[in-house]
């Protein structure tokens, strides 16, 4: 029986409160917080057999201490070990409302630099109004032995610190972003991060890094924002442009299409109604002017990341067009024709006319579609470049670890992931860093890139 009766415990959402008595054990990254708590009508089943009415609750809290009391939204669950513990969905804490009480809070961590003594006489001089002496006027702590100006300001700036994060907390978290990104949005904005976030949220895209469209429209439709705002407008603008790039591989797309394409992303986002392509012709005009857009005289649009890139690229292919390619030393067509007797194959026309090309280029791309021949024609490639340049280190990539086992298989050489090849790797700060590259190359004669 006590068995059923701790399985529907666990699926209810129950509240209960509790003083924090211990922190078992925290994550400063996430926040995520074992901690041990001491209540009031806590379920037997849940309590510490060796200290009655105590009990451990997990969940996430931006600021935890000895002597918070807090009430918790959660519901029981019990690990594989058989150990119950309440899982906190919500909470929020309940402030101290006897000075004994209010001692134990201020000395309790929360208050940078405030122990037993000073906590005290804090309470000795202010009375209950302690904590409205700290949020609103730090400098009257001065009149405490002890306190210095410096001091007081540090004890606000402490706790504002963790208030305004836990106020973040817990408005941020129906939207399904994870801690780690809460805290990110709380060290971009500080202590007005709400209040900005309500102003526009969709500045979130710009600002924080896995912060998107869906997610901002998400919590600008709880604060009331029109489907035509411009901020609204801009985000979506510059959301199907990102979209056109990542999912179908455009780095611009022609006027109207980018009007009828954000339209379309606005009148399907969270927040309904009609948005009329006049606004967002006037706003994408407004970002060529701000170059938050480039409209180029063709009508191309372009964000500026796209654009750069683009001529970056452009730059880069003509730099290695210019270049005069290494001078074979074997007549092409009598390689061709080797390779033709050796295979058993016979080449055709399109397959012998890119063999050929890489004689006359530094570099080439090769199209087709599945079962056209590509994969003959990198053996070709590979097998004359080899008899023409002994010794030569030849580097075989694709996207995919499959596409690069499948290369492998094919020619019988060893082939990596692009990623791999360019020593890829996430740094501290969320960005891509690639150890190969212009200033470091990749030490190859011939590079291969397989279904880029």
């Amino acid at each position: 029986m006590e068995v059923s009766r701790a399985i529907s415990i666990e699926k209810d959402e129950l509240v209960t409160e509790g003083i924090v008595e211990r922190i078992l054990w925290r994550d400063e990254a996430t926040h995520l917080t074992i901690a041990s708590f001491k209540g009031e009508n806590v379920p037997d089943f849940a309590q510490n057999p060796m200290f009655p009415n105590s009990f451990t609750a997990m969940g996430i809290f931006p600021r935890l201490a000895i002597s918070q009391n807090l009430v918790m939204k959660g519901y029981w669950a019990r690990d594989k070990k058989g150990r119950w513990s309440f899982k906190v969905k919500d909470y929020k804490e309940i402030l101290p409302n006897t000075e004994e009480a209010l001692i134990e809070y201020l000395s309790s961590g929360l208050f940078k630099g405030v122990g037993q003594v000073t906590a005290k006489a804090m309470v000795d001089m202010f009375g209950m109004d302690i904590l409205d002496i700290i949020k609103n006027d730090p400098l009257k702590l001065t009149k405490v032995k002890g306190i210095s100006t410096t001091k007081a300001t540090a004890i606000q700036k402490s706790y504002q610190q963790s208030e305004h994060l836990e106020e973040l907390m817990l408005a941020l978290k129906p939207f399904q972003i994870s801690t780690s990104k809460i805290i990110k949005i709380s060290n971009v904005y500080g202590a007005k991060a709400l209040e900005k976030i309500k102003d526009n949220p969709y500045a979130l895209c710009d600002d924080v890094d896995g912060i998107g469209f869906k997610i901002a429209d998400s919590i600008a439709r709880v604060y009331d924002k029109s489907p035509n705002d411009d901020f609204r407008i801009r985000a979506g603008i510059i959301h199907t442009l990102n979209e056109s790039a990542i999912v179908e591989g455009h780095v611009y797309l022609p006027f109207e299409v980018m009007i009828s394409k954000t339209q379309k992303t606005l009148q399907q986002g969270e927040i309904s109604g009609k948005v009329d392509s006049n606004d967002i012709i006037r706003v994408s005009i407004d970002m060529n002017n701000a170059k938050e857009l480039i409209i180029e005289k063709d009508q191309s649009v372009y964000l500026p990341v796209y654009y750069a890139s683009e001529v970056s690229v452009g730059r880069k292919v003509k730099i290695l067009l210019d270049k005069k390619p290494r001078a074979f030393k074997y007549d092409m067509e009598e390689c061709i024709a080797e390779l033709e007797e050796k295979n058993k194959i016979q080449y055709a026309p399109k397959q012998r006319e890119a063999i050929r090309a890489i004689k006359d280029t530094n570099l080439l791309i090769i199209t087709g579609g599945p079962g056209t021949g590509k994969t003959t024609i990198i053996k070709g490639i590979i097998d004359i470049y080899k008899k023409n340049f002994p010794g030569s280190k030849i580097i075989l990539v694709a996207p995919t670890g499959r596409a690069a086992k499948r290369m492998e298989e094919a020619t019988k050489l060893e082939a990596k992931t692009i990623h791999r090849q360019l020593e890829y790797r996430p740094s501290s700060d969320g960005k891509i860093v690639c150890e190969r590259n212009e200033y470091n190359p990749i030490d190859a004669d011939l590079i291969i890139i397989d279904e880029s």
